[in-house]
């Protein structure tokens, strides 16, 4: 059947589902989309592609809801927003573009953004474009007369998706390649790591080349910018600010509020049927249960290379059988196991570097194993080498143990600054700050001050504080998540302050539950937690290298699909 049938088909099916009165104003639902295909299989090698089927049927439904698409100036300006807000965003520039989304744009009376990559539409007639890790053919991307004819149109609003930025370069000493707009590069050649001045002066290049080839074919100046992969952070923006693109297009899926200059995207795949759709719809605030596992770099280091790879091949493979949705992965080194930092695993100002692999194994299991990473590392349990440390030390009625005083302005700089280079060296998608039960109100205003300085570098962050059964619930309108450390007894007070703790409990608190508990006590926590509807629940720290708990266990009661059908 031809695709124009389809459509016609599709959407006179659609135009009879029934819109659902809303009392509100439904939040603006911003989708990203890349190529668009013909054939299912076609999305094999390159799963950020949809069908067009798949594309006529999201825009069948929205369009029978009421849904009315909306400018990025419309958006800026915060007036005339439609009751059900819809952005839709197509980017790096695909022909497809031309030859299967502007009909349906005419057809469904909608309008788009398209963030083409400015380097791709230079490439000459016949020359392979490096997309990723392939190379695809040039006749994939548009052409100059191809954007004119659709900025013509009156229906797209073009933005910038940089000049050549949409690649991956090297971020550290291990070889990790990461988004180029969001890295200080490693330059081995120094043995050192980009510099902040010059990270801006590359980007600033970038963005000015792509502004102005837009602006020259174009005769538009382009007032926004995609970032390649929704990596992004605080200071790209400001350069973006600086020549004008003054709206951000991210892929971190967070609430909208009009007028912001952030808007966030909802990045739309292979696997994005109607069901996602209404889903994102009805539920446009929902985050996705929090299933999570802390990981000790401890136990994936070793002096020997070829032993660490093994080691760290071994963690990949585990989590990805687990099939959970996060990492707690440590930050920084205890080699003598008494629970004080004395180095990291990251380059930085405060402690001795003791390999620089946080920033690899946190981008393998983002890319690998597919879970987010959330940075695990303590506040005041540093181990510092600066011959004033002991004066810095807490004293007895502050808290039990080794802790550094947060009230000491030069413990603030330094524990600063470990902080502040984490954000630089690495790609997070959140802070855990674990370990420490301190719940006094200048340790949380301190912690919120240290996720500041990650988020500078790291765009949307979530922060995850865990803390005692005891003072958990107090904790909740600071934090995206609130860990409860629940072993024994705890565990029953742990659900019993979920139960009682209403939709703000219900949404943000989760249950760590501690290692060393034998896989029966284990497994009859998680389902016990899981009966009583807890929905986010963490465990550790893990044990790769001795396979406990094990990932089967682990997979039936955490992951939220771990069936192999579901497996593509």
């Amino acid at each position: 059947m031809h695709w124009q049938l389809r459509i016609v088909l599709v959407f006179a099916l659609a135009a009879v589902l029934p819109v659902q009165a809303q009392a509100y104003q439904q939040p603006l639902l911003a989708l990203c989309y890349h190529d668009v295909v013909q054939r299912y299989e076609d999305t094999l090698a390159d799963p950020s592609a949809v069908t067009v089927d798949t594309l006529v049927s999201h825009l069948s439904w929205l369009h029978a809801q009421g849904f009315e698409t909306v400018s990025l100036a419309q958006w800026q300006a915060g007036q005339d927003i439609p009751d059900k807000p819809l952005l839709l965003t197509f980017d790096d520039g695909f022909s497809s573009f031309q030859r299967y989304v502007l009909p349906l744009l005419e057809m469904f009376g909608y309008r788009a953004v398209l963030a083409p990559v400015t380097g791709w539409i230079d490439a000459p007639a016949g020359q392979p474009v490096a997309y990723g890790e392939t190379a695809r053919p040039r006749d994939d991307f548009l052409t100059w007369d191809a954007l004119r004819e659709i900025h013509a149109s009156g229906l797209v609003d073009i933005a910038s998706h940089t000049h050549a930025l949409h690649r991956g370069i090297i971020a550290n000493a291990e070889g990790s390649f990461t988004p180029a707009a969001a890295t200080h590069a490693w330059q081995p050649q120094r043995h050192a790591y980009e510099s902040t001045a010059a990270y801006r002066a590359r980007l600033l290049t970038d963005l000015r080349r792509s502004a102005a080839r837009l602006t020259e074919e174009l005769s538009a100046i382009p007032q926004a910018i995609a970032w390649p992969y929704g990596a992004y952070n605080e200071e790209a923006n400001a350069l973006a600010s600086e020549l004008g693109l003054a709206q951000v297009l991210t892929l971190d899926g967070a609430a909208n509020v009009p007028g912001s200059r952030v808007l966030h995207r909802r990045l739309v795949s292979y696997k994005s049927d109607l069901g996602h759709i209404r889903h994102a719809v009805a539920y446009p605030d929902d985050q996705p249960p929090l299933r999570a596992t802390l990981v000790r770099l401890d136990d994936i280091y070793h002096p020997d290379a070829g032993q660490m790879e093994r080691r760290l091949d071994a963690l990949l493979e585990r989590i990805r059988a687990m099939k959970i949705t996060a990492v707690f992965l440590q930050a920084v080194g205890d080699a003598d196991g008494n629970g004080i930092a004395d180095s990291a695993y990251f380059d930085n100002r405060t402690l001795p570097v003791r390999a620089d692999l946080f920033g690899r194994v946190a981008w393998q299991l983002k890319t690998r194993a597919e879970v987010q990473v959330y940075a695990w590392l303590p506040v005041a349990r540093l181990e510092l080498a600066d011959e004033r440390a002991h004066r810095w030390l807490a004293a007895a009625d502050y808290g039990e143990g080794f802790r550094l005083d947060v009230r000491y302005q030069e413990v603030r700089g330094l524990v600063a600054a470990l902080y502040d280079d984490l954000g630089r060296r690495s790609r997070v998608d959140g802070l855990l700050f674990h370990g420490e039960v301190d719940a006094r109100q200048t340790y949380t205003e301190f912690t919120q001050e240290l996720a500041g300085r990650v988020r500078h570098w790291q765009g949307a962050l979530k922060v995850v504080r865990s803390a005692d059964v005891a003072n958990g619930a107090s904790l909740l309108d600071h934090y995206d998540y609130v860990a409860l450390q629940a072993d024994g007894d705890d565990l029953e007070e742990a659900m019993r302050v979920f139960s009682s703790g209403g939709l703000l409990a219900q949404r943000k608190l989760a249950v760590l539950l501690p290692a060393g508990l034998s896989e029966r006590v284990l497994s009859g926590a998680f389902d016990r937690l899981l009966r009583a509807g807890v929905r986010h629940i963490a465990y550790g720290p893990d044990r790769p290298n001795d396979g406990c708990p094990n990932a089967g266990l682990v997979r039936r009661h955490l992951s939220n699909n771990w069936f192999p059908a579901f497996k593509r």
